[in-house]
């Protein structure tokens, strides 16, 4: 079984919300968005991400 990393860069992240990577570029240097940098480059833990979906969900009161 391989190895499914829990970090996501920011193709992967973009792949996974169905939108592009200048969009994610744009949310990660925004206030409240889970993404941080490793060596210069932008990355996202999953289960952040999906904590942030539902956090923007409620805010919208679906």
């Amino acid at each position: 079984m391989p190895f499914e990393s829990p970090v996501f860069t920011m193709k992967e992240a973009a792949e996974y919300l169905k939108s592009n990577e200048s969009t994610m570029y744009s949310l990660a240097k925004s206030k409240g968005f889970p993404a941080f940098k490793v060596g210069g480059r932008w990355k996202i833990h999953k289960d952040k991400l999906d904590k942030w979906i539902l956090d923007q969900i409620k805010n919208r009161n679906y």
